[in-house]
């Protein structure tokens, strides 16, 4: 029992100045990005007994410095940031495409629509007008060059978003590179003893960036060795496929595609691979996260996939062929029920060398009409002059001399065009602006809803994040106190021991000499 009395002390000052070390770590990392503060553990060191007098303490033991972390926030966490990430890209190129249609607006399709039909009317008023006849022609290429400027625009986008991909699948095989060179760290610390708490820190934060990016299951688990020993081995995986395990990884790999997955789509569009060559389902519905939600638009073609940029590039498509197959059976009518021979359209297409197709053409095909190749006819192309205005008037673009007009002041084939401005039966959902206008309402709708979860996940999200930091965050309240209470702790300490040091002196040189 000599000496214990300073022994207890000396244990008290060292566990008081763990305390101070720790909290000064607090304070220090009080702003650091995914720190977990962290708290010192002490019990009574073990006591001593079998001296008459019951059990002597023999002062405090640290027990070790552990982070404050809840392992239950941090899967839900996880779990919601990848719808957030999956919808905030939806919402994102959702209001691109808005942008694109620009409607309503002044400059939209309406008004180019509208000022079509209303040229076309005017036109009826004086066939004879050659300005009519220009300005006909003109407002029917600013129709087709918008539906060029919208499918173009769009494919631009789609381009983009493969990028967007590449940049996506590039950063999670930096992060599960990142989180393996974290597990060996960990690993080989912990391994002698250590609380590996500031790498276990960095490694929740490489989770938490990635479950932005793709839809991630992680858990640390204890697994029995041969030797009989267990140790923690920590696996993430993505749809039941093992990103992590553990101390090794799989990657993702970006493969040129091959096989065209919609018509019209950009060239160079990637497929995501695994790089060991097992397959990855790029169209799973469990996929999400960023990744999920950029290949939904990039690759959606309605359902039951979603409705991505593929889909209003095909009901564009969709659109100029039904739109101009109906107004050139009539514009191509001699009005007696039958059909000009050669035919003669106002809307056609052109072809891979930008050619404008003819009707006579024996290639010519509605199929290949797209938004992207949609024009005015070759015969208008060539001169306003060549527009037909009644069913009567024959125009032969190769001889003028043939051209014939009986009746250069009827107007009834123009008139007849005008009429289907409110052609319910033209399409399915109703009149030409009907139909543009569903085109238009599914878009809204389909960015109602991505602001609709991405607002619902940020909120959730954002709830999860505060009852984590509550947890977690260091509180400079809490943090002045424990400095307030190890520094006395510590004062306290040094006073046992300065008082025993006193009590030695006097019994050992002052005692010890009478």
């Amino acid at each position: 029992m000599a000496f214990s009395e300073l022994n207890i002390a000396s244990s008290g000052l060292f566990a008081a100045q763990q305390g101070l070390s720790v909290t000064s770590n607090n304070i220090a990392n009080m702003n650091t990005t995914g720190y977990s503060r962290q708290v010192v553990g002490q019990q009574a060191s073990t006591p001593l007994s079998g001296f008459g007098t019951g059990m002597i303490g023999m002062g405090v033991t640290t027990t070790g410095v552990s982070r404050v972390r809840d392992i239950f926030l941090d899967q839900k966490l996880w779990t919601q940031s990848a719808s957030y990430g999956e919808y905030e890209v939806k919402l994102q190129q959702s209001s691109l495409l808005e942008g694109v249609f620009n409607e309503p607006s002044d400059d939209g399709f309406t008004k180019i629509l509208t000022d079509m039909f209303n040229a076309i009317d005017d036109f009826s008023k004086d066939p004879t007008a050659v300005e009519n006849a220009s300005s006909t022609k003109q407002m029917m290429l600013n129709f087709t060059q918008y539906y060029n400027n919208v499918s173009t625009k769009f494919t631009e986008f789609q381009s983009d978003l493969n990028f967007e991909v590449k940049t996506i699948v590039e950063e999670i095989n930096m992060l599960t590179a990142r989180i393996q060179s974290l597990n060996e760290q960990i690993y080989y610390q912990e391994m002698r003893g250590d609380t590996a708490n500031a790498l276990r820190d960095q490694r929740d934060l490489c989770v938490d960036e990635l479950s932005q990016l793709i839809n991630v299951e992680v858990e640390e688990k204890e697994v029995l060795k041969s030797d009989g020993n267990t140790e923690l081995q920590f696996v993430v995986k993505t749809d039941g496929q093992t990103l992590v395990n553990h101390l090794s990884r799989r990657t993702f790999e970006l493969e040129l595609r091959t096989d065209v997955l919609n018509e019209g789509d950009a060239a160079g569009l990637y497929d995501v691979v695994w790089s060991d060559g097992q397959p990855f389902d790029m169209m799973s519905s469990n996929l999400s996260g960023q990744l999920g939600g950029a290949l939904d638009m990039r690759d959606g073609a309605g359902s039951p996939d979603y409705n991505g940029i593929p889909y209003y590039i095909d009901r564009l498509d969709e659109y100029v062929r039904t739109f101009s197959q109906s107004l050139n059976e009539i514009y191509n009518s001699d009005g007696n029920g039958g059909q000009m021979d050669p035919p003669q359209y106002m809307f056609s297409y052109t072809d891979a060398a930008g050619n404008i197709m003819q009707p006579s053409d024996p290639d010519f095909d509605y199929a290949n009409m797209t938004a992207a190749n949609f024009s005015i006819s070759y015969e208008l192309d060539l001169s306003a002059y060549n527009f037909r205005t009644n069913y009567e008037h024959v125009i032969d673009v190769d001889d003028s001399s043939n051209t014939v007009n009986p009746n250069p002041g009827n107007n009834d084939l123009l008139a007849d065009l005008f009429g289907q401005l409110n052609n319910k039966d033209m399409f399915a959902q109703g009149s030409p602006s009907d139909s543009m206008i569903a085109i238009f309402s599914q878009l809204a709708i389909n960015t109602q809803e991505a602001d609709m979860y991405y607002n619902t996940q940020s909120n959730v999200r954002l709830t999860i994040e505060n009852q984590r930091l509550s947890t977690s965050q260091v509180d400079t309240t809490e943090e002045f106190m424990n400095m307030v209470k190890y520094n006395q702790a510590y004062q306290m300490a040094a006073k046992i021991m300065q008082t025993m040091d006193g009590i030695y002196d006097i019994t050992i040189n002052k005692l010890g000499a009478w």
